[in-house]
């Protein structure tokens, strides 16, 4: 097995405060694109800030995460304990998140099925509570049907299957053979969505039937993986921070802007910038931030480094799983006819974000019955082979 190099304190083990707090705040963004979404009488406004770096949105950031994160995480659970480790980890953390994700949607559709609610505009959900519960289970399951706005969390489970081969591949040094496969494959992602003809389009549609190309959007994940495995090999920061190297990349980012939100009158094809397959513009765009955010990382840190980002970021899965909830009682709750003022709008917002809280608090609040009940039952374990 390769021996130990040295590492940054976020590649010990240790969570980065800058990592939780930009995930943290990316929560309260996405709550806010999909309160616009789902109830466009309140917050049909915010529309107008949707994407507002560029051709992404803020979903990009979690898959970008999620990769970075498990590039630290695995490569050092591979180096310090081997390969059986790495699998075993990464098939539980997969079956954790396959697991959050069926239970919250069925939780969600029981809540629905509960008030006679009719999710209008959730698309594929409303095929799901047409349905009897337990063929709308055996669908969510089967990942035959995935709901809009939650089909990010099974694609998240099968990029964490291929997680240890990549991350092998990196320990044997072999970074070329990873990135050329992730491009190959999105690129045949592009042609065959943007075309409907031919390449993977087919081994696309057998494998997910949601908003987002596993196929396309695969790249995300990889490249941030690339970054997580560097930042474990690296005794401080790597990437470049020559001026020639950084103010070209900050041109080029608020071209991109000017360009998506129309200022220029420039126009081209949508499928450069489709959501769905990650298309060309929305990948080099995102990766364009992420790199200026990570090069004004002393900047930004003081901004996000606070403590409520940092604890919806430790739970992100169960925060993430479960925030339609309340969106869907305030459906019930708001129509056409509610009137519309700023105290109904905040006070609307300020109940999601606490339901973001509270589902933390709680998965937090799990999370420490278990490990008690774990350890009770070692020392309960250890005491019987004692007296026996």
């Amino acid at each position: 097995m390769p021996t130990c190099s040295p590492a940054p304190i976020s590649a010990r083990g240790r969570r980065d405060p800058f990592v939780d707090g930009i995930r943290g705040a990316a929560h309260i963004i996405l709550l806010l694109d999909h309160l616009a979404i789902l109830l466009p009488v309140l917050f049909g406004f915010w529309s107008d800030f949707f994407e507002p770096l560029g051709f992404f949105s803020f979903a990009e950031v979690f898959v970008f995460l999620s990769g970075y994160v498990s590039g630290l995480v695995y490569t050092r659970i591979y180096r310090e304990r081997g390969k059986a480790a790495l699998l075993r980890k990464a098939f539980v953390r997969c079956g954790t998140v396959y697991s959050c994700y069926v239970v919250s949607v069925v939780i969600l559709l029981c809540f629905a099925k509960c008030l006679q609610q009719e999710l209008v505009g959730w698309r594929s959900w409303d095929q799901l509570l047409t349905c009897p519960l337990s063929a709308a289970v055996y669908m969510v399951a089967t990942l035959s049907c995935n709901p809009l706005f939650l089909e990010i969390l099974p694609m998240y489970a099968m990029f964490l299957m291929f997680t240890p081969l990549i991350v092998i591949l990196l320990e044997r040094k072999h970074r070329f053979v990873v990135i050329a496969c992730s491009f190959l494959v999105w690129f045949a992602a592009q042609y065959a969505i943007g075309s409907g003809k031919g390449g993977l389009s087919f081994l696309n549609g057998a494998i997910f039937t949601g908003c987002f190309s596993p196929l396309g959007w695969q790249p995300l994940f990889v490249i941030g993986l690339l970054c997580g495995h560097k930042t474990h090999d690296s005794n401080g920061p790597w990437l470049p921070r020559h001026p020639l190297c950084v103010l070209p990349v900050f041109c080029i980012i608020i071209g991109l802007y000017v360009l998506r939100h129309s200022a220029a009158g420039m126009n081209f094809g949508q499928e450069w910038a489709a959501g769905s397959t990650m298309g060309p513009m929305r990948l080099l765009n995102f990766l364009f931030v992420a790199f200026a955010v990570a090069s004004g990382r002393e900047l930004l840190q003081n901004a996000v480094s606070w403590r409520g980002f940092e604890f919806l970021s430790r739970h992100s899965l169960q925060v993430f799983a479960f925030h339609l909830i309340p969106i869907c009682l305030l459906t019930r709750l708001i129509n056409s006819k509610t009137p519309i003022s700023v105290s109904v709008q905040c006070a609307t917002f300020l109940f999601c974000a606490a339901w973001l809280f509270l589902t933390a608090a709680l998965a937090n609040l799990f999370g420490t019955g278990r490990h008690w009940v774990i350890e009770v039952w070692k020392k309960h374990c250890r005491c019987k082979d004692y007296t026996e």
